[in-house]
Order: C-alpha cells, then sequence, then structure tokens
C-alpha cells in the first residue's frame, strides 16, 4: 500500500515515528518516496511544500493528518460530493462475486466519491458514482489493477405496494378437527401513510375484547403479510393498521391462531 501525502509544515524524516489521526497510533516512517509520474526515488526527509508518500501503512486512510507524536493535530476532513447515479455491477466471470466487492472496497478507500451497497430486495450489488464516466473509468481500474471484468447496467427497480384508500377488514379464523380447536377473531383499519414512513401498527382493543397476551400474535401475523402483497407479490409499506375490535375463545384461542387471523384479515382489506 503506498500512500501519498503533502506536507503542510514541519520536515518528516525517515525512521521517525509520527502519529496518525484515524487510529490515534503512533508508527515509524520506515521510507518516504517522491514520485515523478509512474517512477518513485527513495529520500531521507521532506519539508514543508513537498508531495511524498510512504509505504507499508495499513491503517492510513484518506483525511488522516500525520502529525508529531508530541503534538498530535488533526485538520478538518474534506467534504466530498455525496454520488448520484447507481448502476448494477454483474461480474463477467461466475464466482467473481467476492472478488469483485472487495476490490471496489479498496477503490472506494481511494475515491471516497464511489459508494457501494447491497440492495438485498433485486438481489445486486449497486455501484454509485458521479456520473457515467466516473463509472466507467471506475470499472477500467478494475480490470487494470485487480484483473476483475465486470458489466455496468442500469439496476433492477425495486417494486413496492401500499393501498390507495382506508379499508376495514374482518376474518375470523375458526378451526376445529378433534381436541382443542383454535378460534381467532379480528378487525382491523388499514390506512395510508406518507411515502418512505414504513409500517405503523396501532391496537385500539379495549373492554377485553382481545387479552393483551394475543395482541403480540395480531401484529405478528400482519408484519409477515407485508412481505408479499396481493397484487404481485412485492413488499408492502406506507400503511397504518389499527386492531380496533375482536373476539377470542376461552379454550381455543392462542397467539398462533390470531396470527393467522390477523394475516388473513389484512390480505383480505389490500384487495
Amino acid at each position: 500500500k503506498l500512500s501519498i501525502f503533502r506536507i503542510f509544515s514541519g520536515i518528516i524524516n525517515i525512521n521517525g515515528n509520527y502519529y496518525l489521526s484515524s487510529p490515534e497510533k503512533t508508527y515509524k516512517f520506515t521510507n518516504l518516496f517522491k514520485l515523478q509520474g509512474k517512477s518513485q526515488s527513495n529520500i531521507s526527509e521532506a519539508s514543508c511544500g513537498d508531495i511524498v508518500a510512504v509505504s507499508k501503512i495499513m491503517d492510513i486512510s484518506n483525511d488522516d493528518t500525520i502529525s508529531s507524536q508530541d503534538q498530535p493535530l488533526k485538520i478538518p476532513e474534506t467534504e466530498y460530493f455525496s454520488p448520484t447515479l447507481p448502476r448494477a455491477v454483474i461480474p463477467r466471470s461466475k464466482g467473481d462475486e467476492e472478488k469483485v466487492s472487495n476490490s471496489l472496497f479498496k477503490l472506494i478507500q481511494e475515491d471516497p466519491t464511489i459508494r457501494q451497497e447491497l440492495n438485498l430486495e433485486v438481489h445486486q450489488n449497486i455501484i454509485w458514482g458521479m456520473g457515467e464516466l466516473h463509472l466507467s473509468i471506475t470499472r477500467e481500474k478494475l480490470k487494470e489493477k485487480f484483473d476483475v471484468d465486470i458489466d455496468i447496467l442500469v439496476p433492477d427497480v425495486a417494486y413496492k405496494e401500499t393501498i390507495r384508500k382506508d379499508e376495514k377488514a374482518e376474518y375470523k379464523y375458526k378451526k376445529q378437527s378433534g381436541g382443542r380447536g383454535q378460534y381467532g377473531h379480528v378487525l382491523i383499519e388499514i390506512s395510508s401513510l406518507d411515502s418512505g414512513a414504513g409500517f405503523e401498527f396501532k391496537n385500539s382493543i379495549f373492554g377485553g375484547a382481545i387479552p393483551k397476551g394475543y395482541i403480540p400474535g395480531v401484529e405478528k401475523g400482519i408484519r409477515e403479510a407485508l412481505r408479499k402483497g396481493v397484487l404481485a407479490e412485492y413488499p408492502v409499506v406506507d400503511i397504518r393498521v389499527n386492531l380496533y375490535d375482536g373476539s377470542y375463545h376461552t379454550v381455543d384461542s392462542s397467539e398462533i391462531a390470531f396470527k393467522i387471523a390477523a394475516s388473513m384479515a389484512f390480505k383480505k382489506g389490500m384487495q
């Protein structure tokens, strides 16, 4: 690893000990290099205004401040622009997914305007850059430095489902097959929330219509139903579900029965 830095004040000598702001540790600089194009030459010291490099210090990173161990300093970090263009990264060779991810991680250490994320909804590795040219250069660097071939494509869309108008739904789950049966009865109200609000569960039960011990089962059933919508089995988002009434059986009711009843009531209300 070769780390390039500029000296703003003082002198740095070879074999000197210097403090790094990010790891908050002192390291010995066993070498110093002056760079000229692709060539580099060893030097024994560097002074104010010089741009030099040091190697084999693995903990150093962008925006670190190198200072005297007696007077540690921290220069304010650079504020980088946020990347704006997402693209899906597809390895050309099967089995190179981990190699691509590790190589991108190393490039991000060099260029903080690149961002990488794993989108679990569409199962794609997404890379963010400042534009098409920026991402094209990143692809060339992956090939040149790490011998990784990738294709950069427009990411798949993570579709979601929601509700347009408020709706009420009721479902009574009743099953008897010898011995103890299953009974759960719920009445719910489904309403929309603002975009990005996610999911909200509200319990408005009063008077003991449903015992408190069964309420968690109702919420679990609805949360499981959110995973697959009724239209195209996409996740359901930005809704509020209010449990406002129901009934139970002193013998046959259970948390699993109310879980099933809530799930079926939610699906019924979303149709």
